[in-house]
C-alpha cells in the first residue's frame, strides 16, 4: 500500500486500482449480514438464500469474516 500511494506501485491499470480500509469491509460484510437476517423469505424467492436456514447461515459467515463472533 506503502509503494502505491509513493507511487512505485504498478503502471498499468492504476484508475481501476481501489484499497478498501478494513473498517469498510467489515461494516459491509456486517451490514449484509444484518440484511439477511432481516428480509422476509419472498424477498429472496428464486434465489439460493430463499430458505431461512440458509439465509442465517450466510449471515453467519458473513459475521466471522467480518470478526463478530
Amino acid at each position: 500500500m506503502v509503494s502505491i500511494l509513493s507511487g512505485e506501485g504498478p503502471k498499468e491499470n492504476t484508475d481501476k486500482l481501489r484499497i478498501n480500509h478494513i473498517s469498510d469491509i467489515t461494516f459491509v460484510y456486517q451490514t449484509k449480514a444484518r440484511d439477511l437476517c432481516q428480509v422476509s423469505g419472498m424477498k429472496m424467492l428464486g434465489t439460493a438464500l430463499s430458505k431461512k436456514e440458509d439465509r442465517l447461515l450466510e449471515a453467519a459467515n458473513l459475521m466471522l469474516k467480518s470478526g463478530n463472533f
